[in-house]
């Protein structure tokens, strides 16, 4: 009985990406790029909960991003520099993404998340795009 009781406590405890207070959402004006072309990619930063949150700027050094799992290069795009932000409730941070240009064709998933653990849990995000020549 015991042993019951402390999996669902385990269980209860994590959070899910719908429970989440930060979402991660990851966006492209188009789905299909060519070979040497770089990938370009919004991402935003969601707070879903009811009250306001203390967030660190997305960039750089708070967003982490593989891609076919694999570590990716990425640059944000515009200014640089970690500043705490006040997240409000339903409010968004967003910020524009380069990745590495490809050589090959091939249809690729991106994976970020960003710094900030809640719970044990990192907010995250994953976008599918083809590369064709």
């Amino acid at each position: 009985m015991r042993k019951i009781i402390a999996i669902e406590k385990r269980a209860n405890s994590n959070l899910d990406a719908c429970n989440m207070p930060l979402q991660l959402n990851l966006r492209t004006e188009k789905t299909v790029f060519a070979v040497q072309e770089s990938i370009q990619f919004q991402v935003e930063l969601k707070n879903t909960s009811k009250k306001n949150m203390w967030v660190k700027e997305i960039n750089d050094s708070t967003l982490y991003c593989l891609f076919n799992n694999k570590s990716w290069g990425t640059q944000a795009q515009g200014a640089s520099g970690t500043k705490d932000v006040v997240l409000k409730s339903g409010e968004s941070l967003r910020r524009q993404f380069m990745g590495e240009k490809l050589k090959v064709p091939s249809e690729i998933e991106i994976y970020c998340s960003y710094g900030l653990s809640i719970k044990g849990v990192k907010p995250s995000g994953i976008l599918k795009v083809k590369v064709t020549e």
